[in-house]
């Protein structure tokens, strides 16, 4: 399958959040210069590959499964399960934005989906969503002065 790649500068498209590197549209791989590399463009041919869509017309549960479906490719082939404590804060951030959820419940979702995949999940993704629960639990807890 041949993937269509556009590369964009951050300055030119005011629609794209500071934080994201690549994200599909319409037939293209659209990669953000200055923010993207060799794992952001292979995680991007991923979703082409696993036939995923957009982002908008996917439930947030789905999204979440896609995302997860897609680093297991990309890192399977770089061979290098890295530590994904920052895609999985992404995940987070794009759930509660777009979908209007808590942190919290953002975490439940990606469990789900961890438990589903089972022993598909490297251990260190496992240690890294646990650290990504603990923090979020501190800054949910109230705080008394």
């Amino acid at each position: 399958m041949v993937v269509k790649i556009r590369w964009v500068k951050p300055e030119d498209r005011k629609d794209i959040d500071p934080g994201t590197a690549g994200f599909l549209e319409e037939e293209f791989v659209v990669l953000v210069k200055g923010r993207a590399d060799e794992v952001t463009e292979a995680h991007e041919r991923a979703h082409v590959g696993l036939g995923h869509q957009e982002r908008g017309r996917v439930t947030a549960r789905r999204y979440v499964e896609d995302e997860v479906d897609a680093d297991l490719v990309t890192y399977a082939q770089m061979d290098r399960p890295r530590n994904i404590i920052k895609d999985l804060r992404g995940i987070v951030g794009t759930l509660v934005e777009e979908w209007g959820g808590s942190p919290a419940g953002a975490v439940r979702i990606i469990e789900e989906v961890f438990k589903k995949k089972g022993n598909r999940i490297p251990l260190r993704w496992r240690s890294d969503l646990k650290r990504l629960k603990m923090g979020i639990r501190r800054r949910e807890e109230p705080r008394f002065l």
